[in-house]
């Protein structure tokens, strides 16, 4: 199976797998619907073993598909740094964001997890205090969990 992405420029994107003796007459249907509607493929990067699509990267674990976050290889993790002169609902909303993204992107639950520690640390190194971050989880965790 091979792994691909169809766009219709910003419109609608799909993420579907098919075999590799698919791949090109499936494009080519497509292409042929409509002529005012172009679709492009993009294939599975094996640099980074699966396919980046928004902000996450989707790979194949055997006959399963995998979801985690992905980010460009240029991200830095800098986020607004807590000693900035900004207001605190800004800087609780920076870390929502990112607990959030953390709970509802990866597919598995060790994905989670690790999404989880790593944007703790990240967060970390941007000054933000462990008592506010557990604070923000905290508030997060009450929330309803289909937002």
């Amino acid at each position: 199976m091979q792994m691909f992405l169809f766009g219709e420029s910003k419109a609608k994107e799909l993420n579907t797998c098919l075999r590799n003796d698919q791949v090109d007459e499936f494009h080519q249907h497509l292409n042929s619907i409509n002529p005012n509607i172009q679709f492009i493929l993009e294939l599975e990067d094996t640099k980074v073993k699966g396919l980046p699509f928004l902000d996450t990267i989707t790979t194949r674990r055997g006959m399963q598909l995998e979801v985690n976050v992905y980010r460009k290889p240029t991200h830095t993790d800098r986020y607004l740094d807590f000693n900035s002169h900004h207001p605190l609902s800004r800087k609780r909303s920076v870390v929502s964001t990112l607990q959030r993204r953390a709970q509802n992107l990866p597919s598995t639950q060790k994905g989670k997890r690790e999404e989880t520690k790593r944007i703790k640390a990240v967060l970390r190194d941007n000054n933000y205090p462990s008592p506010f971050i557990n604070s923000c989880e905290r508030s997060l965790s009450k929330l309803p969990t289909d937002l």
